[in-house]
């Protein structure tokens, strides 16, 4: 029975066009085997950007809801990021930031959810008008 070969070197390369390669190679005059990579190591991430405004005077009771309303996030199915950042220029308007395996982890499995309805009892009587949301993924990660 012959032993079972090692791999003792694993090096990612692209070709020229871009696309990743693996060569790996097995060591004691062993062939070097090169393969392309088909499919990807992550998959995409769905940033759901939710932009909201909030009543004046509300900010401070606003992002104390979202503090106590990680963990609803932190649990929810497909979820893997969620922030909340403050415009500069327009102090009652936030963007909220979640990251979703799929936009139907979001708009079904979290919206159909107690957990949503436990959101929206934490931050909706803050909202100066209903949330514009939407849906985007990566086109081009400068750095």
């Amino acid at each position: 029975m012959k032993p079972a070969s090692r791999i003792r070197a694993i090096r990612v390369m692209m070709d020229g066009h871009g696309h990743p390669l693996l060569a790996t190679n097995s060591g004691n005059g062993g062939r070097t085997r090169v393969q392309r990579v088909t499919e990807e190591l992550e998959p995409t991430m769905i940033i759901e950007i939710a932009q909201i405004d909030v009543k004046p005077g509300t900010e401070a009771e606003f992002e104390k809801g979202v503090k106590q309303a990680v963990p609803l996030f932190r649990r929810a199915k497909g979820c893997r990021s969620m922030e909340l950042r403050r415009s500069i220029e327009k102090p009652t308007r936030y963007r909220l930031f979640v990251g979703w395996d799929t936009v139907e982890n979001h708009t079904d499995d979290f919206r159909g959810s107690a957990d949503f309805q436990e959101w929206r009892k934490l931050v909706a009587h803050c909202f100066a008008s209903p949330p514009d949301v939407e849906h985007a993924t990566d086109v081009v990660k400068g750095f």
